[in-house]
């Protein structure tokens, strides 16, 4: 990997005023750029964890009706070297110079979005879900692009300058019927509100990492392309606030996921 990546004055304003801001150069080399889509390949290879870490999603595969296709891993970094370098070498060091302190990984995952009609993300934001699991209140989410991200692959679709977002955001306070995944999350932005804001596509390039805070409206589209679009998303908090959250999260959802597993069979 290239030298530590110094935010400018500017991306560091761009932060505050857009709520966001897309670091595209001065972290990776061209040949750790191409390697991403090998590095996400063994993601997606990783064996499941009992201990909760390599969570695996799926979604219904449309061109087979009992088929089902890998849509989402989750807490990988334990199990993946060279991602876990990422993280510590080149992420960390971004998101600390916004947090003015030692940002530590709070979560990640890995989400692919097949070809031809691989699903979306309802609008959200990631802090309110976060910090429904107590472990610590603020956060900025680093998303990764393994793919270049464009409007026909369902790039993310967001809400932006800050002004343009309320105060009070209005949001689902609590996870709808226990479910910690669908839609009825905390953070989910309601339907009607979702339509009343204005949203616009941001589109990065393979490699580009988008930095936002944790009250930043985002969702996204299905992909319509003829090839699958990857994206990482790290999300952080800083230091002073809850310390190390990484193993203590991923114990937290795989109760959380237990106790909805059996409340829906019951």
């Amino acid at each position: 990997m290239v030298g530590d990546r110094r935010l400018s004055p500017e991306e560091i304003r761009d932060f505050a005023y857009f709520g966001c801001v897309i670091i595209e150069n001065g972290v990776f080399t061209d040949e750790e750029i191409a390697d991403l889509s090998r590095l996400s390949d063994e993601v997606a290879s990783i064996p499941p964890s009992e201990e909760g870490s390599a969570t695996h999603h799926y979604e219904r595969d449309p061109t087979s009706p009992d088929a089902i296709r890998l849509c989402r891993v989750e807490s990988f970094i334990p199990q993946h070297k060279e991602f876990s370098e990422i993280v510590t070498r080149r992420l960390i060091p971004l998101v600390s110079q916004l947090f003015g302190e030692r940002a530590m990984l709070f979560k990640e995952k890995l989400n692919f979005k097949h070809a031809n009609g691989g699903g979306g993300y309802a609008p959200h934001y990631d802090g309110p879900s976060a910090a429904s699991t107590g472990l610590a209140s603020r956060f900025i989410t680093a998303q990764l692009a393994i793919d270049d991200q464009t409007v026909e692959n369902g790039c993310l679709q967001v809400v932006m300058p800050r002004n343009a977002c309320p105060d009070e955001p209005e949001m689902v306070p609590e996870h709808k019927n226990g479910d910690p995944d669908r839609d009825g999350r905390v953070g989910a932005i309601p339907h009607d509100v979702a339509a009343s804001m204005s949203w616009q596509a941001l589109p990065c390039k393979k490699g580009d990492i988008l930095l936002f805070h944790g009250f930043f409206p985002h969702r996204s589209p299905p992909n319509k392309s003829s090839a699958q679009r990857r994206t990482a998303y790290f999300l952080f908090n800083a230091e002073s606030d809850g310390g190390d959250c990484h193993e203590a999260y991923i114990i937290y959802m795989k109760e959380l996921r237990t106790r909805f597993a059996k409340s829906s069979q019951s």
